[in-house]
């Protein structure tokens, strides 16, 4: 997260699970505990495969994550 400000589910496979709001919750109270200061959110797309993203919108905006979740898909697909 801090090296890029998103992880993608080829980066750790948690992040598949950003799509469930407990497993959401419980990643960014970890990292909050462990000094991670940003303004966290999930985002998922199907183009199809799901894939899903934890980032930070003060350094990666929406359509770059929606960029780079594509970019997830399609290699999933391969």
């Amino acid at each position: 997260m801090e090296d890029k400000g998103f992880v993608l589910e080829s980066d750790h496979p948690y992040a598949y699970e950003m799509q469930y709001s407990d497993a959401y919750d419980d990643v960014v109270e970890w990292l909050e505990q462990h000094g991670y200061n940003g303004k966290l959110d999930n985002v998922g797309l199907f183009e199809g495969v799901a894939v899903y993203a934890l980032y930070d919108e003060s350094r990666i905006s929406y359509s770059e994550i929606i960029a780079k979740l594509k970019e997830e898909a399609k290699q999933q697909c391969n």
